[in-house]
């Protein structure tokens, strides 16, 4: 996996040290059996040494993969920021213009201030002015200068929290005109900070040195011991403004600090600050004290005691006493990460970067225990071959919800189902507008669990895009039309069963995992083992999302089309918040097989039947050989009827009746016009009551019959004189416009099933990266694998 374990003495000590990435962790061991192994695990080394501290190398993918998205949104979130910092740069400077202009005009002051002082006294006693008056006015002239370019400068910074109100007077320290920086002494109330006058202080969130009173940080401010306890700051005076509160904006622009909430080794913490060159101070928390312990220690192996901050305490704690605070917070938790999501969106400035990992994949991706997944989550998982992408759409629901409380709305950037657990990459941004749209993409699923294996969407609401009277575009909230499948298949007849609600919206970001594929081609192989794995995964997550019609990007801020530097990096594009995933779910070839008991098409030759019949399909990174598409169940299925009819014929008694398959089978095109005599003549039973009318009723029905292969062929060889046999196939085939209807109704219309023609062309279903012959899907990375024991002590 990439690492490297060697024995070494630190501090008068042994310890194993472990290096992954540019970090390395001392990990002091014992050489008593391990309490997992004995006789009743023989597979596993009776004798392998113990850990005081918990380390798996199995999720070195997760932390690798972790590193590069943190380095791309870090990367991202500064150049939103430089944006904004440039448009508020023109817009002061537009301000101090005008302002400039309407004092200039008719203002008879201009003049008096260019002569020289004493030609000023002149004229003013000219004028019946008294002495001096002159110099007043321009004293007064050049401090309503600096005043409002102090305040331009001023306004250049994020907004504060609480403002004080215009009418209260602002109280000037003594020495108003002495200069403030990092290295100086700040005046306080005592002219001091504190009883031995020094006046720098550590902040435990950046864990950098304050030296300016700014107001953004000393609000709300409370300093961390190492048992997590509080102390509260001295009040201190706001010092003059001065041309040190641009830097105070610059530094903000850069400022990215990370919060590893469960921190177990600090391997994360340790790595994110030796990897990522945009990370400005890392807090590693634990409940351990021995976990703090070591981390200590790791740290001050790795020479990060500048930019790291321990601290002993609860998670949720932690979480909640620093609200918006930091850029991004990872959570890694033993099991569920349910318990800390409440506290976690808090604890994000706007447009942070939550990372989640949930390790309980029997709960989430899976019914066996629907009440506890209901519980932990708010929702229900599935059962089938979907049932992990489920359980990614069950976790994104909790983290919506949990955020729509307060006011946020999240976007899904990077959504992964990786061995035994999951790992989510989200953004959250303030925006009352976004969240609003959360009913629309909030959806549950009717899976036909126990028959076919297909399923039915539902989405909890509607949205429109009208425009109002001024012609503006506006989005119109409706009631969602129910129900949109019955307790049965319309496939197969068994029942179904309801799953969710879930998260309806995209879960990947495709412009933001391509950032981290450009990147990954920069990085070494010998630091970062699992680069072919995440290149394979993240090729695959990129191109699974299937959107109708595909979105136009917008830009991640309105301010990024500033006039800003063409220097300067831009922003990454995103997916419009209003867009749904109209195809969330998969299928799996051998599953479908398996319903009708035939042999299994190959994934390329189902591809490339839907390809061929003008539907979309691609991978999907959860499951080997998983197919998403856009064509509907009845295609599907026909594609697979077809396969039996052309390839691979079903043995006699193969299919038994009343089976979910039998079912299925029944609506092979051979048999369609039975199916069609059969369903009219329940109507004609029902509908007429005279004898007459009957008699001339079945007469037709079987004439009809009788004359099936001649009418089918005469159908075939009518062909307009102006179009070639292959277009008019093409023709029947056609699907209407994504621009003419929407895509529910494209969904609703049902395919003319029997005039399709179905090619099982492989090459059209080979995908372009095949060549490159990506490492999509890693299984059993090393012997006995798997989550390990829970950490100890």
């Amino acid at each position: 996996m990439g690492t490297k374990d060697t024995e070494v003495e630190y501090e008068g000590s042994s310890y194993r040290l472990v290096t992954e990435g540019e970090a390395s962790i001392l990990n002091a061991v014992s050489t008593q059996k391990s309490p997992v192994g004995g006789d009743k695990h023989p597979k596993n080394d009776r004798n392998h040494s113990s850990q005081t501290v918990f380390y798996n190398p199995i999720q070195q993918f997760n932390r690798d993969l972790s590193v590069l998205a943190i380095r791309v949104f870090a990367e991202d979130l500064i150049a939103i920021r430089q944006q904004k910092h440039g448009k508020r740069k023109q817009n002061v400077a537009s301000s101090n213009k005008r302002k400039t202009r309407d004092r200039n005009d008719g203002d008879k002051r201009v003049s008096e201030e260019r002569l020289p002082l004493k030609n000023q006294e002149d004229h003013l006693e000219s004028e019946n002015v008294p002495p001096g008056a002159g110099a007043i006015n321009s004293n007064l002239k050049r401090k309503r200068d600096e005043s409002d370019g102090n305040e331009a400068i001023s306004d250049e910074q994020p907004p504060l929290k609480t403002q004080k109100h215009h009418s209260e007077p602002e109280a000037v320290p003594k020495d108003a005109g002495k200069a403030y920086t990092t290295e100086t002494e700040l005046p306080s109330k005592e002219n001091d900070f504190s009883s031995s006058g020094n006046s720098q202080k550590t902040d435990p969130v950046s864990n950098s040195t304050v030296g300016v009173a700014d107001p953004k940080h000393l609000e709300n401010y409370s300093e961390e011991t190492a048992e997590g306890t509080q102390e509260a700051r001295p009040e201190v005076a706001t010092p003059p403004k001065g041309p040190k509160s641009l830097a105070t904006s610059i530094n903000w622009i850069a400022q990215i600090r990370v919060l590893d909430a469960l921190s177990a080794t600090g391997l994360r913490a340790l790595r994110y600050a030796k990897e990522i060159p945009e990370v400005t101070s890392v807090t590693a928390n634990d409940i351990s004290p021995k976990a703090t312990s070591a981390i200590t220690v790791n740290v001050r192996y790795n020479d990060l005691r500048s930019k790291i901050n321990i601290i002993t305490g609860n998670a949720i704690d932690q979480l909640h006493r620093n609200r918006g605070k930091y850029e991004v917070v990872d959570l890694d938790p033993y099991g569920t990460a349910a318990p800390f999501l409440d506290a976690a969106v808090q604890s994000l400035s706007d447009g942070g970067l939550l990372c989640v990992t949930c390790t309980d994949s029997g709960v989430f991706a899976s019914t066996g225990y629907l009440e506890k997944c209901f519980s932990q989550y708010g929702g229900v998982g599935a059962k089938g071959g979907h049932s992990h992408e489920v359980g990614i759409r069950v976790i994104l629901h909790t983290i919506a919800t949990s955020a729509a409380r307060y006011g946020l709305a999240i976007e899904p950037l990077l959504s992964l189902s990786i061995d035994f657990y999951v790992r989510i990459f989200v953004k959250i941004r303030r925006s009352p507008e976004e969240v609003k749209l959360l009913a629309s993409k909030t959806m549950v699923l009717h899976n036909c669990d126990s028959g076919c294996g297909a399923w039915t969407k539902q989405f909890m609401a509607r949205t429109k895009h009208k425009e109002n009277k001024k012609g503006e575009p506006l989005i119109d909230f409706s009631l969602a039309q129910a129900p949109t499948a019955g307790p049965t298949c319309e496939h197969c007849g068994f029942k179904t069963h309801l799953a969710g609600p879930m998260w309806g919206g995209p879960t990947q970001n495709p412009y933001f995992i391509q950032k981290m594929l450009d990147i990954l081609q920069t990085l070494s192989a010998e630091t970062y083992g699992t680069i072919p794995r995440m290149e394979g995964m993240l090729t695959t997550a990129r191109d699974e999302t299937l959107l109708d019609p595909t979105p136009t990007p917008i830009l991640n801020d309105k301010s990024a089309d500033a006039d800003v530097s063409s220097t300067s990096p831009h922003p990454l594009s995103r997916i419009p918040p209003d867009k749904v995933d109209h195809h969330p779910l998969f299928f799996l070839p051998s599953t479908l097989a398996g319903v009708i008991h035939c042999v299994a098409p190959s994934a390329n030759a189902m591809r490339g039947a839907i390809l061929g019949l003008g539907y979309r399909a691609t991978r999907v990174h959860t499951k080997p050989g998983s197919i998403r598409t856009d064509a509907p169940w009845s295609v599907i299925w026909e594609i697979m009827r077809e396969w039996v009819r052309q390839r691979r014929p079903l043995k006699e008694g193969a299919v038994r009746p009343g089976s979910a398959g039998w079912a299925i089978m029944q609506h092979d095109r051979s048999k369609s016009m039975l199916n069609q005599i059969k369903t009219e003549l329940k109507e004609v039973a029902q509908s007429i009551n005279e004898t007459g009318e009957l008699k001339v009723k079945l007469e037709s029905l079987l004439w009809r019959l009788g004359n099936a292969d001649s009418e089918k062929a005469a159908v075939e060889k009518t062909v307009p004189e102006d179009q070639s046999e292959s277009e008019c196939q093409q023709q029947k085939t056609k699907r209407p416009s994504e621009n003419e209807v929407s895509p529910e109704k494209i969904q609703a219309m049902p395919p003319r099933l029997s005039e399709l023609e179905v090619n099982f062309d492989e090459r059209l279903g080979q995908e372009s990266e095949d060549k490159k012959r990506l490492l999509r899907y890693q299984f059993n990375p090393r012997p006995n694998w798997g989550p390990m024991t829970r950490a100890k002590g």
